[in-house]
């Protein structure tokens, strides 16, 4: 079946293409999925669509299913499968990113829809170039004002990806919003997803930041000014940015560059209780800044009406995907 194909399937198919690349560097996309079918009759084509179409559905439903199992190199199958896309596609690819087709994102409690350009898959990892949904649960908070008010805030979102959670910071109110993350690709994709939603009334300021977490003080100088202590308040957001337990820390220092130089900047993580390196970050957050610390449990309800919204966007995700947390700090 192929919404159930295993990890061992995914990679004959992964090892197949790479051979095929090694072999045949100048192969185009049509011509080394048809191989690929061809050499693997067990997944059974519907002919009315594209092979292009029909292989990716593949690749897209075998990373979604094999997205927690990771191999001897500590890979997951999503890395595998956007590695493997860089590599036949060059012509396709855009410093990496595959430009997916539009998804409309529906969320009830506020009566707004966002539609935004997918990137299917994204080389060097394809975590970023999906809709988590987190983001889509943040996204319904600030639509809502509730537990996240950015109206008339300047706001800097953590690990933007293809940028849902910005683009409804923008609807929301947001006066400015900054979309950061490692990758330009992935930026220029929230340029792009904030312009196609953005009404002719929004006076929201939209811009872009390259931002590593690892060594994030130029660019938040660039953004916040050197630490003084005197920088114009801004609102902080980021969702589902820690899923692995060395996420943690490097989270926590990030969240102090930024504090640095801005001590009133309000925090905003929408996190999963079930990712690892949550329960450290909320560790940290809480012994370090006290009383002017909060963890808020989002209502079950709010989520599952989400996903009664948006049929299949959660599916692949992990089982505790409703028990969602806000980290809350100023």
């Amino acid at each position: 079946e192929i919404g159930a194909v295993s990890r061992p399937n995914l990679s004959a198919v992964i090892a197949c293409l790479y051979k095929l690349r090694s072999e045949h560097p100048g192969h185009s996309l049509t011509a080394a999925i048809e191989t690929v079918l061809r050499q693997h009759p067990s997944f059974e084509r519907d002919l009315t669509g594209t092979a292009e179409d029909f292989f990716l559905g593949i690749l897209k439903r075998a990373a979604r299913n094999a997205c927690a199992e990771v191999d001897e190199r500590g890979e997951s199958a999503a890395d595998d499968v956007s590695k493997i896309l860089a590599l036949l596609t060059p012509g396709n690819v855009l410093g990496g990113l595959v430009q997916g087709l539009d998804q409309r994102f529906v969320f009830p409690n506020s009566g707004v829809q966002i539609q935004v350009c997918l990137g299917e898959f994204y080389s060097d990892g394809g975590l970023g170039a999906q809709v988590w949904p987190a983001s889509i649960v943040l996204s319904d908070l600030m639509l809502r004002r509730t537990l996240v008010d950015v109206k008339d805030q300047r706001v800097l979102e953590l690990g933007s990806g293809i940028g849902l959670a910005g683009v409804a910071a923008m609807l929301a109110g947001a006066s400015q919003m900054t979309f950061t993350d490692l990758r330009s690709e992935l930026l220029a994709l929230c340029q792009a997803n904030a312009q196609k939603n953005r009404p002719p009334e929004c006076q929201c300021e939209v811009q872009t930041l390259i931002l590593d977490w690892a060594h994030p003080e130029a660019a938040l100088d660039q953004f916040l000014g050197a630490p003084s202590g005197t920088c114009p308040a801004v609102m902080v957001i980021g969702a589902d940015v820690v899923y692995e337990a060395p996420h943690a820390l490097l989270m926590a220092q990030l969240l102090d560059a930024i504090l640095l130089r801005c001590p009133g900047a309000r925090i905003r993580l929408l996190l999963l209780s079930v990712r690892f390196g949550v329960p450290e970050v909320h560790d940290m957050l809480s012994s370090k800044h006290g009383q002017k610390y909060a963890r808020t449990e989002v209502p079950q309800e709010l989520v599952i009406a989400l996903k009664e919204a948006n049929p299949g966007v959660f599916e692949g995700c992990p089982a505790g995907v409703t028990s969602s947390v806000l980290l809350s700090l100023n």
